[in-house]
């Protein structure tokens, strides 16, 4: 893979920072924006030996959860609403899985456990009215005074 090659990728999963997670030929790319489903056109900025990054230039086809338009307007720009190009209920499972695979990987509490005492994410009213999709420290703010998480 080289600096400024134009990929076709299928977005497979979702890295810590919310950014997709895609593989050409087997070289992993990490494409901002992108959810899983889509298949996207990317730009690879930055190529490491085994992995890369890339700007996601088009979604060719969108991901059965992807929004039309994300819910904060500032949601591209101020990097603390990395998944608010999802749907709600998909933004809530990503989470829940997150965190369920965080427990069974890291604190190695088996599956069997987490199946009895784990319960679903549970979301809250009025979308777009808190912080839909940040998956950074609440502590930090936005220094746009339009984005949602400043109100």
């Amino acid at each position: 893979m080289q600096k400024n090659e134009i990929v076709k990728v299928k977005i497979e999963d979702i890295g810590v920072g919310g950014e997709g997670i895609g593989k050409v030929d087997g070289y992993t790319l990490f494409i901002k924006d992108a959810i899983i489903g889509d298949v996207v056109e990317a730009k690879v900025m930055k190529a490491k030996k085994n992995y890369g990054y890339a700007r996601l230039m088009n979604v060719l086809t969108p991901s059965k959860d992807r929004v039309e338009e994300p819910v904060c307007p500032m949601a591209r720009k101020c990097g603390g609403c990395q998944i608010q190009e999802m749907k709600y209920p998909a933004q809530l499972a990503f989470k829940e899985a997150k965190v369920r695979g965080n427990l069974e990987r890291i604190g190695e509490v088996p599956t069997e456990l987490l199946d009895q005492i784990m319960h679903p994410a549970v979301g809250m009213d009025g979308e777009g009215m808190h912080c839909l999709g940040c998956t950074r420290s609440e502590a930090t703010l936005c220094r746009n005074a339009k984005c949602l998480r400043n109100g």
